[in-house]
């Protein structure tokens, strides 16, 4: 977008989003002279902006990811509008504005609202506030629906009244850095991509950890649940950009077209090869509303079946209320054999690791920075597209509706632990032992080779620069 493109962001959700956003744009993209920014309310209430602001600054997670001159920028971020109304309301809110009424700029409007208000704030945009002069954009919050056939009809009412070019449906672990590494790290170094495949891979892991619990989540995790949360997006989204075929160019819409390829090839769940666990007392945490059976921990071994990747599990494993941990160090962990000093013939494995704070003297973007700055680009392949969503619905309710049928108990776990035993169970059922990273990995081992230890491990990861154990007990 060119520094006199002139647009508007209008947020639907809460006051605190839209301050975020505009400090965000103001301080990051030095647009202020261009950008004005409007948000409104999910219900009638009243809310000053500069409340707003103080809840915005004082929050510990956005200000870790905020600038550090964030106050001098205040004053600018009065400057957004903020109505209060009801999200079924059928006027047009965002028009009566007068930071948008002035002028027919291009426009992006981010949704954070519960999904029984999203059809209707939708169609009021879409009928009532879209600019005709410039292009609209609108960002989608997830859950993208509760199963397949909800996802469906919320996919047809959008298609109804935008594009799909104009859908973005974000998920913030997107847009990590590390995330969008995993396809150059592949394409990008002759050394690797010759040995993508289940020729010479024995597993992949994605791990998500997170330390949160259902306190932290409430009414929202309590109905959607890990599967619907986590699983559909963050860990399905990973998978497909880790295993599709090289894409005709780097264009949006060819590694989108392979990312559902994937998505459509990957094998049925069946009970038997998932895991679900509950912490302790996440039921009795007062304000939760947590279903007694709603499991916090989902574990599974997937199977991806075409040419590449046919017999390779990809086992997967993420939670919440687990291990503690800091926020993590980016880094890219190659394991190797070399030979040790000395006489004689032994071998060592040895770690090569690209350290993101070590090598590059620069400040890591937030993600949702990453994902915003794509929207303005319209560079839309860390967004999901109408058929990968239903692709990915696909794979999981039909898992899900059997786990409701036979009313599957979860294991419980002890809050900030490791997660349910069942899941190493399983892990070992496919002849693999799930790493020790305590937050966000994804692990492949490259092991067609006799030997007493992988011939290379590598890890693409999010993690407290925890090793990688090597599982010298398992076969390779």
């Amino acid at each position: 977008v060119a520094s006199k493109c002139f647009f508007h962001c209008a947020a639907s959700g809460t006051t605190t989003r839209v301050c975020e956003l505009k400090i965000w744009m103001l301080e990051r993209l030095k647009w202020q002279k261009n950008i004005r920014t409007h948000g409104w309310e999910k219900k009638p209430r009243m809310l000053q902006v500069q409340d707003s602001v103080e809840e915005t600054t004082s929050n510990s997670e956005v200000a870790e990811s905020s600038p550090p001159n964030v106050q001098p920028i205040i004053p600018k971020v009065l400057e957004c509008s903020t109505e209060s109304s009801s999200s079924s309301a059928s006027g047009n809110s965002v028009d009566r504005a007068p930071s948008l009424g002035e002028h027919e700029a291009n426009r992006i409007f981010y949704l954070s609202v519960p999904q029984e208000a999203l059809l209707d704030v939708s169609v009021s945009l879409a009928d009532n506030s879209q600019t005709k002069r410039g292009w609209n954009r609108i960002i989608i919050e997830k859950p993208f629906g509760f199963d397949a056939l909800s996802s469906y009809k919320l996919t047809q009412c959008f298609l109804s009244k935008f594009q799909e070019k104009q859908l973005y449906r974000i998920d913030h672990r997107l847009g990590k850095d590390l995330i969008e590494n995993i396809t150059v790290l592949r394409f990008s170094n002759l050394v690797f991509e010759p040995l993508w495949s289940r020729t010479y891979i024995k597993n992949v892991q994605v791990i998500l950890s997170e330390e949160c619990g259902m306190e932290a989540q409430g009414r929202y995790f309590g109905h959607y649940g890990v599967i619907r949360d986590i699983v559909h997006s963050h860990i399905l989204q990973t998978i497909a950009l880790f295993a599709m075929e090289p894409p005709v160019s780097l264009d949006g819409e060819d590694i989108r077209n392979e990312k559902v390829k994937v998505l459509r090839s990957i094998r049925k769940l069946n009970l038997n090869d998932v895991v679900l666990g509950q912490y302790k007392n996440s039921a009795d945490k007062s304000g939760c509303y947590m279903n007694s059976l709603m499991p916090t921990f989902f574990a599974a071994a997937l199977y991806i079946d075409n040419a590449r990747w046919d017999g390779v599990p990809f086992l997967v494993k993420t939670g919440v209320g687990l291990i503690k941990h800091r926020q993590p160090d980016e880094a890219i962990l190659l394991k190797v054999n070399n030979k040790v000093p000395g006489l004689g013939l032994q071998l060592d494995a040895s770690e090569l690791n690209l350290l993101y704070r070590d090598k590059y003297d620069v400040e890591v973007p937030d993600s949702y920075e990453h994902l915003l700055l794509d929207v303005i680009d319209g560079d839309t392949h860390l967004f999901m597209r109408s058929d990968e969503l239903e692709a990915a619905w696909n794979i999981l309710t039909p898992i899900l509706d059997k786990i409701e049928e036979n009313k599957v108990v979860p294991e419980l776990y002890e809050t900030g632990g490791r997660g349910p035993v069942g899941a190493y169970y399983l892990g070992a059922k496919h002849g693999n032992a799930f790493s020790s990273g305590i937050n966000f990995e994804v692990i492949l081992e490259l092991t067609k080779f006799e030997s007493s230890s992988p011939n290379l491990v590598l890890a693409v990861s999010l993690m407290n620069a925890s090793r990688i154990e090597d599982d010298s007990s398992s076969s390779r």
